[in-house]
């Protein structure tokens, strides 16, 4: 039997049944003693400590890993609906980057010599590559968050603009062709070609127009597209989609 001494330390919650549910996913025999915070652990061989060290794996990277993520963006000066967003995302992130392979590697190296492994402090001193990418997760999530709630409050501002603004034209007609060009007509039969959208420049042109009526002829099937997405928030109540 391969044994080892597995210290929990200062995780909460069930980390004995999550060591368990790793281990069985290796399809090997072995037995699981809690001793304090401490749980030993005995594989049967042959490959016992191989398959102690892909649950081990298994276990850090994406059990822990969601702990540790969560104790990051719990620090984080948002409120709980921003964190659980910030966390949603950071842990999809760290699915992307995980490397449970060579962590495996790891262990398998550390425990032919070592008989206990204490989970936080080898996450903290030999997984330091892997945590610190969740800390990059975490950043990312936040930055991506806070640039959602800029590009929100921004909408805002200009859908209040239009709303207050006087009409220039009565109607302004779009037409979104399929290779992203685009032709902008009004009530007085003008028309403009651009070559290809521009997302900021037509919504200007739009805001500064300020039509009472806006009708969109979206042929470029991509519904939910960034114009289209802007120009539902920008004029709210105003605008018509025709696809």
């Amino acid at each position: 039997m391969a044994k080892r001494r597995i210290d929990i330390g200062e995780y909460e919650g069930d980390i004995h049944r999550l060591l368990e549910r790793r281990l069985t996913q290796t399809g090997h025999a072995f037995t699981l003693t809690p001793e304090g915070q401490d749980v030993l652990v005995e594989v049967a061989e042959p490959g016992g400590l191989d398959a102690l060290c892909v649950a081990l794996a298994l276990l850090l990277c994406r059990d822990l890993c969601q702990f540790e993520l969560a104790k990051l963006t719990d620090r984080l000066p948002l409120t709980l609906p921003e964190k659980q967003a910030v966390l949603a995302e950071a842990i999809h992130c760290a699915r992307k980057v995980e490397r449970p392979g060579a962590v495996r590697r790891a262990l398998r190296i550390y425990l032919e010599e070592q008989e206990e492994l204490h989970l936080s402090g080898y996450m903290r001193f030999r997984m330091t590559d892997t945590v610190n990418a969740w800390r990059l997760c975490v950043q990312s999530a936040t930055e991506e968050l806070m640039l959602e709630k800029e590009y929100l409050e921004l909408m805002g501002v200009l859908r209040a603009f239009v709303q207050v603004k006087p009409t220039r034209v009565r109607e302004v007609s779009l037409l979104l062709h399929p290779d992203g060009s685009c032709t902008l007509t009004d009530d007085s039969d003008a028309r403009i070609d651009y070559d290809a959208s521009d997302p900021d420049r037509l919504v200007s042109l739009l805001v500064d127009l300020a039509p009472e009526r806006l009708t969109v002829y979206d042929l470029s099937s991509e519904r939910g597209n960034e114009l289209t997405e802007m120009l539902a928030r920008v004029f709210a109540g105003r605008v018509r989609f025709v696809r």
